[in-house]
């Protein structure tokens, strides 16, 4: 086998499907490697693979709808730019609009053309096409609660993990992700509200790049009227046409136009520490984020401090479950700010925070296993005995 030729990802549980599938792809002039899984893989392991063997296209099969739509989403939102192409044994309008709903960048259904397939895995995804990035909004209880660097934390291990990730700094009174980067940007959230009508083509130059990550902080001193935040919406949906994933870092004290951030976000999470004011103040925006039809997770900054109260404690005050806690490590979020840097994750506390990320994502954390020693390909393996590799070819070939 030819080990320079970039493979083609097949996942499809249907033997007849993929019968028919790898016959349209051996009438083709040119020979394709392609690595077959006949289950349909959890997502960290299929982002193992995407990672570890760089296709140039995944083509998913339809056959159990379900999971078939829930990976490609999945997939989508961390490759924007991968061809995810879905695959079916018949011609169904109803899959094909839910498979491009979902991200798919094209549908493919029998009969099975090679110069099809291959026009497919060349296209790059439709603008516009597929669902819009995931937004998270991260909201402290009270000033200090530790919300920014959480929100900093969250977007860096989503972007760590492979996926196009933007950080969005709403706290237009404090912009403290400035200050914990170490950098001064040329561009804020200022000049993506003032230039909406060409912003997808924009974000590159606005965004200031931090390593893997995209970040466009707030404004200094600015001052706008209700005309220029009134275009909150078409910056939000410029982001999400333009990232996987938006984490957006808002201020305790919420204004009109924040409203349009919470009302867009997949999921909020609400940042408080376990005290007093802390915890009142928690119980009271839980409280009107839900009567509004927002899904909030809750996190508890500074567990297990000397004086603090206990996870249950806490959520037998505020009445709701407590979804992520972070423990009190003041020695090390202080360091990562003394460093311009993130919370070093040989420390407790920065293997939470990226826990955390991957929780969202819906990454699982591995085990240690012996199979890792070999990495994602001896996972695979070990979990996918069917995984088969194969180069396909024309007769006589």
């Amino acid at each position: 086998m030819d080990a320079d030729i970039t493979p083609v990802v097949v996942i499809c549980p249907d033997a007849t499907l993929l019968t028919a599938l790898q016959a349209g792809f051996s009438r083709g002039q040119n020979p394709m490697r392609l690595l077959v899984l006949r289950e349909y893989p959890r997502l960290d392991q299929a982002v193992g693979l995407v990672r570890s063997k760089g296709p140039r296209a995944v083509l998913i099969s339809l056959s159990l709808p379900e999971p078939a739509l829930d990976l490609i989403e999945r997939l989508h939102a961390i490759y924007p730019d991968l061809p995810l192409i879905a695959v079916h044994g018949a011609n169904s309008g109803e899959l094909i609009l839910a498979a491009v709903r979902s991200g798919a960048s094209r549908y493919v259904g029998p009969p099975f053309d090679p110069g099809e397939i291959r026009q497919a895995m060349q296209a790059a995804p439709a603008a516009g096409a597929g669902p819009k990035g995931r937004m998270v909004a991260v909201m402290p209880a009270v000033g200090g609660a530790g919300a920014s660097t959480t929100a900093l934390h969250l977007a860096a291990a989503i972007s760590q993990a492979g996926a196009k990730a933007l950080l969005m700094d709403f706290d237009l009174p404090c912009g403290a992700l400035e200050f914990q980067l170490h950098f001064r940007p040329d561009f804020t959230l200022a000049d993506a509200l003032e230039r909406t009508a060409d912003l997808d083509e924009l974000w590159a130059k606005l965004a200031t790049r931090w390593k893997k990550l995209s970040v466009l902080p707030a404004p200094r001193g600015w001052q706008a009227g209700p005309e220029i935040w009134a275009r909150t919406p078409a910056v939000l949906a410029s982001a999400r046409r333009s990232f996987g994933w938006v984490v957006a870092d808002l201020p305790p004290a919420l204004f009109p136009y924040h409203g349009e951030v919470l009302a867009q976000a997949d999921e909020v999470l609400l940042v408080c520490t376990p005290e007093p004011v802390s915890i009142h103040l928690a119980r009271r925006k839980l409280e009107e984020l839900s009567l509004n039809g927002i899904n909030v997770r809750l996190v508890v900054n500074r567990l297990e401090g000397r004086f603090s109260w206990s996870r249950q404690e806490v959520e037998e005050l505020v009445g709701r479950r407590v979804s992520f806690t972070l423990r009190n490590d003041y020695a090390a979020v202080r360091q990562a700010c003394m460093d311009g840097g993130l919370v070093d994750e040989k420390q407790e506390l920065g293997r939470q925070l990226r826990s955390m990320a991957r929780t969202l994502i819906g990454i699982r954390e591995p085990a240690e296993t012996p199979a890792q020693a070999k990495g994602w390909s001896g996972l695979l393996e070990r979990k996918f005995p069917l995984v088969e590799e194969c180069l396909s070819a024309s007769p006589g070939t």
